[in-house]
């Protein structure tokens, strides 16, 4: 009999296919400070942004696409380089002769703290949102670039501690059979991308990716929110069965 592991469904669909562990790791950046004039690294802070921008307009175009409520999500993000507020954090950082990569990396990160701190789960949700954005932007101004999902290697099912808004949109649409996470919720921008997408997901399975390996076959049942790990032949039967019904009822 299987492992039967339970979060929380977004969707209605049943997967059954190959996992594809993907570990994203964070920008660190160490405190260091530099001559460079105060002035100077503003101008560089407002190209930067600027040329961050006019990618999240295009990601915005893309995504719209395919969810064109959803999309708006990306000009959220737009909408937080353009913050007052979040200008005035790094500049606090540059004024203290601190490098351009650390005041940015330092802002957001206390930013971010802000909003995992506040009561309601829904703006406790948005601190994702500005940990993408300085992603976003420290691969610009470090000339580095992450591993993204826009090219998967197998058809599979991606296991991760979280999923970011960009990482969903980027996903490879030929390739994912559905995720799971660690963490989330119904209100992250990343599950109300999933839904818009049909891309059936299984959020808040603590611990999940010490119990699976790349490539070994698991299912996912999104509107159970249920995930189960070594599935005997009978219940790979079963379930795809029931996967087969509701596709046919879901398509007709």
């Amino acid at each position: 009999m299987g492992i039967f592991l339970k979060g929380i469904g977004i969707g209605n669909k049943i997967s059954i296919g190959k996992v594809f562990i993907y570990e994203k790791k964070s920008i660190e950046v160490s405190e260091e400070k530099d001559q460079i004039p105060y002035e100077a690294k503003i101008e560089k802070l407002k190209e930067l942004f600027e040329e961050v921008k006019r990618e999240l307009d295009e990601t915005y175009l893309e995504a719209k696409k395919l969810a064109p409520k959803e999309a708006e999500i990306f000009l959220f993000h737009k909408g937080i380089l353009e913050d007052k507020y979040v200008l005035e954090k790094i500049k606090s950082y540059l004024r203290k002769s601190y490098s351009l990569a650390y005041s940015i990396s330092a802002a957001f990160y206390e930013i971010r703290k802000e909003f995992e701190n506040m009561e309601q789960e829904l703006f406790r949700e948005r601190a994702k949102d500005i940990e993408d954005i300085r992603e976003r932007v420290l691969e610009k101004i470090l000339d580095v670039k992450t591993f993204t999902l826009s090219k998967l290697p197998y058809p599979c099912i991606v296991i991760a501690r979280d999923l970011t808004p960009s990482d969903t949109a980027n996903l490879d649409l030929e390739k994912i059979l559905g995720f799971v996470t660690e963490e989330g919720s119904r209100t992250s921008h990343t599950a109300i991308l999933a839904q818009a997408l049909g891309i059936p997901a299984v959020l808040g399975i603590k611990g999940i990716i010490s119990q699976v390996s790349n490539e070994e076959e698991i299912i996912i049942d999104s509107e159970e929110g249920m995930v189960i790990l070594k599935p005997s032949e009978e219940e790979k039967r079963a379930y795809l069965l029931k996967k087969e019904e509701k596709d046919k009822y879901y398509s007709e």
